[in-house]
């Protein structure tokens, strides 16, 4: 019988980590640091930041229709719509409801991603979180316009046409 040739095998690269059994996902975050560079990254992030104030300020500004629930220091920002600035248990109860619902109609229409957040006990927020680079204060200005609308739509309704009363 004659010899069987050997052939050089393939090399996976990922079979040459510390441990073989993960992949190297950090390669993606250096190859992109690497090609931007650390300062762009920072600038980028301070924008994020910069556009949360940004929005927190529009809130404030629009403060007899928003709150803002918690101090903006980073990139995220909570806030929640208000119809009255009443503490009893139905109307916050009411406004949790009137924010969940708010919530699906900002992501079902495709507005923008904005996720559910529960701030205390049971004081149900909308959370902001900019990350991405291409975001621009205009794109605030409108979001807010946007969530305004929705909300009066909401208003319009049966279900939450009581909290028009209050």
């Amino acid at each position: 019988m004659a010899p069987v040739p050997t052939v050089p095998a393939e090399h996976f690269f990922s079979d040459y980590g510390l441990q073989l059994s993960r992949n190297t996902k950090a390669v993606k975050v250096w190859m992109t640091l690497k090609t931007y560079g650390i300062e762009r990254f920072g600038r980028i992030m301070e924008q994020n930041v910069d556009q949360a104030l940004y929005f927190a300020h529009l809130i404030e500004q629009h403060s007899n229709q928003f709150e803002l629930l918690a101090k903006v220091t980073l990139n995220i920002v909570c806030f929640r719509y208000i119809v009255c600035q009443s503490n009893t248990i139905d109307q916050h109860d009411m406004l949790n409801k009137f924010n969940k619902r708010l919530l699906i109609m900002i992501q079902e229409r495709g507005i923008a991603i904005v996720s559910p957040f529960v701030i205390g006990t049971n004081t149900f927020a909308l959370r902001m979180c900019i990350t991405n680079h291409r975001t621009r204060l205009t794109d605030m200005d409108k979001f807010i316009e946007q969530v305004i609308q929705l909300a009066r739509e909401l208003l319009d309704t049966d279900e939450f046409a009581t909290l028009k009363t209050i």
